[in-house]
């Protein structure tokens, strides 16, 4: 069954959506030496540094031009000239990235002609690298601003340049440490590659011993000048729309082969990561990720009895609802009812196909939901697990059902940058959590519980 909303409710309860901004906020936070900068209210930055501060736990810095009425009637020109002045002078970063807020779009101001403006009036300044990003979140969501973020730097800084042997990766909405997999995956197969975004240090760093205004780290101006020397891109989303794809931008400009993948979760994605990268570095796939998948295919042995036709509700973005329903899958789990806060109509035939090679039925897929309307689905259904974020933990705290906390926001939990779900590796963890889960639960309801002497 396909659900979507037939009739806009007069409010949204805990939407499942985070605002584009917040998006581009974190694309722009993996690379190297970048201010981010919001054009539009102060309280939008706010917003967004109150989330990924909960989540990841870092300190976060997010300019803003600052939005008044009079900025709201007359523009925001010289409100955002005077903001990059200040990133320069207080941050002196090497790029700065500008995300358009739903006020700045909603009353038209022309953006590109104030960059050009004040380019033209500081000529005398040696000016960093601006990169501007269009995110109204009324069109839009987190995952959009991601990727246009993704786009908007290849289209800025990319150049016709002859091929080499290396390959890029675009990431989708992951961990810091779900990123540091994914380099240790690339670097198992000894070929060069460019990853980006990379915020796996600037957005999980350690303890410095001095204040780093600007958290080191992320992927260089440099590199991304490189990424339309690559011979092949691996692109981490089979659900966004091409006009938002830096990938597929770059077949358009410059013949690239663009390879779209799901978040690598489970076997069968892992192995669709695998088969690429051997095809395009000519290698077979190095034996310490052949271990890695044996001890989870006899992970899911060991599994099984525990979990086995257990029914899911899963909700995310959705690339994530479709890599946890296809994993979800892959272990004898049911994925009752999958829900994004995205039209995402690419899911439907995705999700049905998934169903159609584990034989049982089509999930309710539930489109453009926020979690109020989720619960209302939840309460008639016999659900054993939700898979979700943080804001699903209300809906599952009335509902009496176990949550697995997985995506953006985590900010109930402590560890959300540490949180290791791709791969070979990150599966088995992923699946551990899982059956710990449910053993607890059976301890927990049985009045004499059971344990080893």
């Amino acid at each position: 069954m396909i659900k979507t909303k037939e009739l806009p409710k007069e409010v949204t309860v805990n939407s499942c959506n985070l605002c584009s901004p917040l998006g581009a906020s974190i694309a722009f936070k993996g690379i190297k030496n970048c201010m981010a900068i919001l054009h539009g209210s102060q309280g939008c930055a706010t917003y967004i540094r109150r989330y990924m501060i909960a989540h990841f736990r870092e300190p976060v810095d997010i300019a803003s031009s600052s939005f008044t009425e009079d900025t709201a009637v007359f523009g925001g020109g010289e409100k955002l000239k005077n903001g990059i002045d200040n990133i320069i002078s207080q941050y002196n970063p090497e790029v700065i990235g500008i995300a358009t807020s739903c006020l700045s779009e909603t009353i038209g101001d022309d953006v590109s002609r104030y960059i050009q403006e004040y380019q033209k009036e500081r000529t005398a300044m040696n000016l960093p690298e601006i990169i501007l990003t269009s995110t109204p979140s009324y069109n839009g969501n987190h995952e959009t601003g991601f990727f246009k973020t993704q786009r908007a730097l290849v289209e800025h800084l990319c150049s016709q340049q002859e091929k080499t042997e290396q390959f890029t990766a675009f990431i989708n909405i992951i961990s810091p440490e779900d990123i540091r997999q994914l380099k240790e995956i690339f670097q198992s197969f000894n070929y060069s590659y460019i990853l980006m975004p990379d915020f796996s240090d600037t957005l999980d760093g350690g303890s410095w011993k001095e204040f780093n205004k600007i958290p080191p780290g992320g992927t260089s101006v440099d590199e991304i000048s490189r990424v339309s020397s690559s011979k092949t891109n691996i692109e981490f989303s089979i659900c966004i729309n091409s006009k938002i794809s830096p990938g597929d931008y770059l077949f358009e400009r410059f013949n690239i082969p663009n390879i779209q993948l799901p978040i690598p979760i489970g076997i069968k994605a892992t192995d669709q990561l695998m088969t690429a990268l051997e095809e395009i570095t000519n290698t077979t796939i190095p034996i310490n990720l052949e271990n890695q998948r044996r001890r989870l295919i006899d992970a899911y042995s060991d599994a099984h009895k525990y979990i086995f036709g257990k029914k899911v509700a899963i909700i995310g973005h959705g690339d994530l609802v479709y890599s946890l329903a296809s994993f979800i899958s892959e272990v004898g789990m049911i994925p009752l009812i999958c829900s994004t806060g995205g039209t995402h109509e690419k899911l439907i035939p995705l999700l049905t196909q998934i169903a159609e090679e584990y034989h049982y039925p089509v999930p309710q897929i539930c489109l453009d939901y926020d979690h109020d309307d989720i619960e209302s689905e939840l309460e008639g259904n016999d659900i054993d697990l939700i898979i979700g974020s943080s804001k699903a933990y209300k809906m599952a705290k009335k509902l009496k059902k176990p949550l697995i906390r997985i995506g953006f926001p985590i900010h109930d939990r402590f560890g959300a940058a540490a949180k290791l779900t791709i791969g070979y590796q990150g599966t088995r963890s992923l699946l551990n959590e899982i059956v710990n889960l449910f053993i607890q639960i059976q301890q927990d309801e049985n009045p004499v519980g059971y344990t080893y002497q």
